[in-house]
């Protein structure tokens, strides 16, 4: 099959999933989207997974080299660059590969992976080195529209890249509401999980609240026993678990959150979600459409917005979801981030 029309040979560095661990965060799953797209497409391209080697300990040297000698190998070679990074990579590997492009005259693309790019530019030191590399990439894609006003004037051409899901459901069907709520994501502490645990605690035996994902911090350690705690979901199954569930709750309060991915996937199933007023999450959540926005921190207000779903108005919500999802389909997004990358 021959590569589409009038497309560039790209280069992209970011996050892949790696077979062997579960930290699959949002940066990965996005990510390894976009690369399955432009397979899909048959458009010409080359990645370096800078998660190579996964997150161990003892790994780090191996990821740097690995990715460095892989993108001296390939520079020379393509058009243009499109560098993917969460905070970690932003601040100093991000710069140093911009550094490289630019010496060989690569056409460079620059995207940042959840909310904390703000904090970052806040820095002294970090604004200094990012207003002298990758904000002078030929394209900068940042998640949220907020993060687009913060930038505004620090980059000659700034894109909103919002986080996109396949459309895996055509039209909905058969909606009904059995009282099924789910967590699905990293089980933290700033998720909210003590707080759904507390609400499981308040609510009687007619709800059914479910908790899925890996426990990393040592003191939640006590929920594997739980009756509520599913366990781990390889991100293939991730479609196939939300179909058991009416709405999906994220009580988050996380520092780095932007556009939680699992939010974009319960919406494309039609299932309304139950978040926090947080960050950048009320750029994606319509409060009282597509589902209701808590205070943090809050069991009282995580307890009010499960017990305000009902038979009568859980089909409209659900609706409203399936709808909103189009402004997130990975297809449309990812054929406008291609147009874009085309025209530079």
């Amino acid at each position: 099959m021959p590569h589409r029309k009038n497309t560039k040979t790209i280069l992209l560095i970011g996050p892949l999933p790696n077979k062997n661990s579960t930290r699959i965060g949002g940066a990965k799953v996005s990510f390894a989207g976009f690369v399955t797209y432009l397979e899909e497409q048959n458009i010409a391209h080359q990645v370096i997974n800078i998660d190579k080697y996964g997150r161990k300990h003892g790994t780090a040297l191996a990821n740097l080299f690995y990715l460095v000698v892989n993108f001296v190998r390939h520079i020379f070679f393509v058009d243009l660059v499109m560098l993917n990074f969460s905070q970690r990579g932003s601040k100093i590997i991000a710069p140093f590969l911009y550094l490289i492009a630019r010496t060989c005259r690569t056409k460079i693309a620059f995207r940042i992976f959840g909310g904390e790019a703000k904090v970052i530019f806040q820095s002294l030191i970090w604004r200094v080195i990012w207003k002298s590399t990758i904000l002078n990439s030929d394209v900068v894609f940042l998640q949220t529209k907020e993060l687009l006003d913060y930038f505004k004037g620090h980059s000659k051409n700034l894109q909103w890249l919002p986080t996109s899901r396949k459309h895996v459901r055509k039209q909905l069907s058969d909606i009904s509401f059995q009282r099924r709520f789910v967590f699905l994501g990293q089980v933290k502490i700033s998720k909210g999980i003590l707080h759904i645990r507390e609400a499981i605690e308040q609510l009687d035996s007619t709800y059914a609240i479910h908790i899925y994902g890996p426990i990393y911090e040592e003191n939640l350690k006590f929920l594997a026993q739980k009756s509520y705690y599913k366990g781990f979901v390889e991100p293939s199954k991730v479609i196939e678990t939300l179909k058991d569930y009416d709405v999906l709750i994220l009580p988050t309060y996380y520092r780095g959150e932007g556009y939680p991915g699992v939010l974009i996937e319960a919406y494309s199933l039609g299932i309304p979600v139950i978040t926090t007023n947080w960050r950048f999450i009320p750029e994606i959540v319509k409060d009282g459409e597509t589902g209701i926005l808590i205070e943090p921190k809050s069991t009282r207000s995580l307890v009010a917005a499960i017990q305000h779903f009902n038979a009568e108005n859980y089909s409209t919500y659900s609706k409203k979801a399936f709808e909103y999802f189009n402004l997130f389909d990975a297809d449309v997004v990812n054929d406008k981030l291609i147009r874009t990358l085309n025209a530079l």
